[in-house]
């Protein structure tokens, strides 16, 4: 069983952050786990859209414990939905004799701490429409009371802040509400 420890899964970054990571490997076969045998990659995701996301494969380093550092241009333009992906993989000793060695993974995703609205998960009630003018080249449009967005996974350990950026049209604003794991 393979586990990052941190960075969270969900958790953000900035482009050219160093992002130090903590793995951390149980095999009932091996009584010592071998952080030689510990290898972790980072990539970038890149989400074409239609269920064109791929990955483009990073820097890669062994080691139970290290940092990785993340490009600094994701060479995309802001409309884009990138993440980076820290995957951790380990493989066994193969425990008895003639036995094949398993392999096993795990892979987090982290947000870039700017993030366009229209790449949520899921949402209700909400549309999206071409808008050369907003940054993204997108803007969720006709919100309204009970309508909702959501994004996962995120995790907000050591975000001290969250700000917004909106229009609301001829109306005198709106209330944005952020809520942990449901709209109610």
């Amino acid at each position: 069983t393979v586990r990052i420890e941190f960075p969270e899964d969900g958790g953000f970054f900035d482009w050219g952050d160093r992002v130090a990571y903590r793995v951390s490997v149980t095999d009932p076969e091996d009584a010592t786990i071998a952080c030689g045998r510990v290898e972790v990659q980072l990539g970038v995701l890149h989400d074409a859209g239609g269920g064109a996301s791929h990955v483009h494969p990073g820097t890669t380093q062994t080691g139970c414990e290290g940092t990785l550092e993340t490009q600094p241009d994701p060479g995309h333009d802001a409309g884009a939905l990138l993440m980076q992906v820290v995957t951790a993989r380990y493989t066994d000793s193969g425990g008895q004799p003639g036995s094949q060695p398993l392999d096993g993974g795990v892979t987090h995703r982290l947000w870039p701490k700017t993030i366009q609205a229209e790449h949520f998960t899921d949402q209700l009630g909400l549309s999206i429409a071409d808008n050369n003018a907003a940054r993204g080249f997108f803007r969720v449009q006709s919100v309204t009371v009970g309508d909702w967005m959501y994004f996962e996974p995120m995790n907000f350990r050591n975000i001290d802040q969250i700000s917004t950026r909106y229009s609301a049209g001829s109306t005198a604003g709106g209330r944005l509400e952020v809520r942990l794991d449901q709209p109610d």
